[in-house]
C-alpha cells in the first residue's frame, strides 16, 4: 500500500530487512554461537539474513543473578565466539540478551520487579555516515535442551529512511545537492519485549514472520529529546549529487549504491509537521540548483553563485512532513517536482531554516491594452476630387 504526499512528496512503508537466527550450538555443555551467513559483513552496514553484525554483546540472567555480562561475541567465518568460557547450567532456565550497537544499556538482572531491567538510551549519529544498525535479541526461560542449542533472532530497533526524487517539469533542470530531516527527536529511551522469536524474511509491506504474524513483540521507545532547529540528519559532503528526470533516482549518500549508502537510520517517532512561520516541527528538505530552460539556454531561478568557484552552491527547499516511524520498519520518500508546483518553501535568509515563502514563483503575466488615442485635429475634412 502507498500513501502519497505532494508538494511533492511520495511515502511508502515496508519491513525492513531482518538479521538471521543466531544458532547456539552444544559442544558438551559450553555454550558457543554460529550463523550461516557471509563472511564480508561490515560494523556500518544494515544487517539481514545474509548479511550478520560483525559482534555484538550478550547478557544473560539466571534467576535474579548475573550469568554474562555483556562479553563480547564475534563473528568469526560462521561462527561467533567469545574469550571466556560459558557453559549451561545443569537445570536452570537462562534469560539471554543480546545487542549491537545499543548505546547506553542498562541491564539489571536482580531488579526489585518480576523481570529483570533491559533498557537503555541511544541517540543516532548526526553524520548519516555514522550511522549504525542497532539490533538486539531477547530468548528467555531457556532451560539447557538435549541438544544443547539455542536461536536468537535479531530485530531491528531503528527506522530505516530513504528518498528517492524525480522531475516532472520540462521547463526545469533540477540538481539535489544534499538531503536533511528537520527537528527530528535525537535521543530516546528503549525497553527491550520480552522475546524476538519469529524470524522476518520477506522484504514486503505485509511481510510476516515464521510466526505467522507480523511481531507484537518489539522494542518500545520513550523519553524523547527534541533535536532542536539547529540540529538535523544530512547526507553532507558524500551525497551522490543527481540531476533529474521524470523517473525516480535514489538519493545516496555515495556509490556503489549500497543498502547502507540509501539509508538514514533514525529514531522510531510520531511528531507534528513544521507549519509556516513555526519555530517547531519536523520537514524535510533537499539542497537544489533549478534552472529555467528555454531551448538550449539555462538561467539560474534558485541556487546561489560561488565567488570562489565561479560556479553555483544549491540552497534548501523545505516540505512539512509529520513523522509516524515504527522500529524495524523502511520508509522511502519521494521528492517530486511536479509541473507547476512551487517547490516547497524558501531557505530565505540561507541559513538552512525554512521560511514561509515559497522557492518557486509562478511567472505570470497580467494584460492591459491601451485605448486608441484621437489625434488632434480630427476629424479631418478629405473632400472628394473634383
Amino acid at each position: 500500500m502507498k500513501k502519497f504526499f505532494y508538494v511533492a512528496i511520495a511515502a511508502t512503508a515496508l519491513a525492513s530487512c531482518s538479521s538471521d537466527q543466531l544458532v547456539d550450538l552444544k559442544e558438551g555443555d559450553e555454550i558457543k554461537i554460529t550463523a550461516v551467513a557471509d563472511n564480508d559483513s561490515r560494523a556500518d552496514s544494515i544487517f539481514c539474513n545474509n548479511n550478520l553484525m560483525p559482534e555484538f554483546n550478550l547478557y544473560a540472567a539466571v534467576g535474579k543473578k548475573t550469568f554474562i555480562d555483556g562479553e563480547v561475541y564475534a563473528k568469526t567465518g560462521v561462527a561467533y565466539s567469545t574469550t571466556a568460557k560459558r557453559y549451561w547450567p545443569e537445570n536452570d532456565a537462562v534469560d539471554f540478551y543480546a545487542l549491537h550497537n545499543q548505546g547506553t544499556f542498562n541491564w539489571v538482572p536482580a531488579a526489585t520487579v518480576p523481570n529483570p531491567v533491559a533498557s537503555g538510551s541511544f541517540a543516532p549519529a548526526t553524520s548519516v555516515a555514522a550511522q549504525k544498525d542497532f539490533v538486539y535479541a531477547v530468548k528467555k526461560e531457556v532451560v539447557k535442551p538435549a541438544d544443547g542449542v539455542v536461536a536468537l533472532n535479531f530485530r531491528h530497533a531503528l527506522s530505516q529512511i530513504e528518498f528517492q526524487a524525480k522531475n516532472q517539469n520540462t521547463d526545469l533542470k533540477i540538481e539535489i545537492l544534499d538531503v536533511k530531516v528537520g527537528n527530528a527527536l535525537s535521543t530516546a529511551t528503549y525497553t527491550l519485549p520480552e522475546t524476538t522469536d519469529g524470524n522476518i524474511v520477506n522484504h514486503d509491506l505485509n511481510a510476516t514472520p515464521e510466526s505467522g504474524s507480523y511481531p507484537a513483540q518489539v522494542i518500545t521507545w520513550s523519553s524523547w529529546a527534541a533535536g532542536g532547529s539547529n540540529i538535523s540528519y544530512t547526507f553532507g559532503a558524500e551525497f551522490d549529487a543527481k540531476t533529474l528526470t521524470d523517473t525516480e533516482k535514489t538519493l545516496t549518500l555515495g556509490t556503489p549504491e549500497t543498502d547502507y549508502a540509501k539509508s538514514m537510520l533514525l529514531l522510531p517517532q510520531s511528531t507534528t509537521a513544521w507549519a509556516a512561520d513555526a519555530t517547531t516541527g519536523t520537514y524535510l528538505a533537499v539542497k537544489v540548483r533549478i534552472w529555467n530552460v528555454s531551448g538550449t539556454d539555462e538561467t539560474l531561478i534558485y541556487g546561489d553563485a560561488d565567488p570562489l568557484t565561479d560556479g553555483y552552491e544549491g540552497r534548501w527547499a523545505f516540505v512539512p512532513v509529520a513523522f509516524n516511524w515504527e522500529p524495524g520498519k523502511k520508509y522511502v520518500y519521494t521528492f517530486n517536482f511536479t509541473n507547476g508546483g512551487n517547490a516547497g518553501y524558501e531557505d530565505t535568509d540561507n541559513n538552512g531554516e525554512p521560511d514561509n515563502k515559497p522557492v518557486l514563483v509562478p511567472l505570470t503575466v497580467n494584460v492591459t491594452v491601451d485605448d486608441f488615442v484621437e489625434a488632434a485635429g480630427q476629424p479631418v475634412d478629405t473632400p472628394m476630387v473634383k
